[in-house]
């Protein structure tokens, strides 16, 4: 007995339906993607493992729609270190770029690109881990500093 490609095809597609946990981009497939909006309490630290480091504390507000989402960093503090010179800075940006995949967020804010995670139900906690490219101190040329990243509520 011969099965035609097309039999097993109209088997295969529904079973791929049925085992898709992928969230489609207005979050209406699957397990939606996490809810984080609202206000939440950021810090990170940033490093270059050399000279350049930086501490920053601030409150970050999130607007999401579905599965992306923008918002605003502010109400902080950014101190940095280098070479043994201390520099304290408010902190104001917006959150740009952002995706949230499950419970996997991925944005953009102070020249940072943040990936992480949330946890929680409701979600009330997110960490990860930054890349930036920085002048510290600001007249030296950008240099690449990583570190990480947690915001709590």
């Amino acid at each position: 007995m011969k099965i035609s490609a097309f039999f097993v095809l109209l088997l295969t597609v529904p079973a791929m339906a049925a085992c898709d946990n992928a969230t489609s981009a207005n979050g209406s497939v699957g397990i939606p993607p996490a809810r984080i909006a609202g206000q939440w309490k950021y810090t990170g630290g940033i490093t270059d493992n050399t000279m350049a480091s930086c501490q920053i504390t601030g409150t970050a507000t999130i607007n999401q729609t579905n599965d992306q989402f923008t918002g605003l960093m502010e109400l902080g503090v950014e101190t940095c270190m280098y070479g043994g010179e201390k520099t304290e800075d408010a902190i104001w940006g917006p959150i740009a770029l952002g995706e949230v995949a499950l419970d996997a967020i991925r944005f953009t804010s102070m020249g940072c690109l943040h990936m992480g995670t949330a946890t929680g139900s409701p979600p009330n906690h997110m960490v990860g881990v930054t890349s930036c490219s920085r002048s510290i101190p600001p007249e030296t040329p950008p240099r690449t500093l990583t570190g990480t990243w947690e915001a709590t509520r």
